[in-house]
């Protein structure tokens, strides 16, 4: 408790900081997220997640500037990211899915195109051939 207020009340409070930080416009598409934080069972384990974690920090900087919260933005800022990035990335993706935030989508494909794309930028010379093996054998 903080401030004599219980658990859920306290939730409230902090979801409230990160997200009514959110510009007027994008509000409405983060709604599937916090309200599946407000409404889970166990309200310390939700605040635990906001204060503490990496993957939460990174969603209260994109509700900040009001990115859209989208699977091409997590795999643009994954892509800037060093590894421990790309982790952080993937866990609030996975988060983002579970609470109906992003819509699913094949993860081993995208994770395969975006670790080609990577590899061929680093080895431009053979990025033609790098990609027609891996879109035609591969991911079919």
């Amino acid at each position: 408790m903080v401030r004599g207020l219980c658990d859920r009340c306290t939730l409230q409070d902090q979801l409230a900081t990160v997200f009514d930080a959110a510009p007027a416009e994008a509000s409405g598409q983060y709604q599937p997220m916090r309200t599946a934080l407000a409404d889970c069972d166990q309200p310390r384990t939700a605040l635990n997640w906001l204060r503490n974690s990496h993957s939460a920090r990174l969603l209260a900087d994109l509700v900040a500037v009001g990115r859209p919260l989208t699977h091409e933005v997590l795999d643009t800022m994954a892509h800037a990211s060093g590894r421990g990035g790309t982790q952080t990335i993937d866990y609030l993706r996975t988060t983002l899915v579970t609470y109906k935030a992003l819509p699913e989508r094949d993860e081993l494909t995208a994770r395969i195109e975006r670790h080609l794309a990577r590899t061929a930028a680093r080895h431009p010379e053979h990025a033609l051939l790098l990609r027609a093996y891996v879109r035609w054998p591969l991911l079919p």
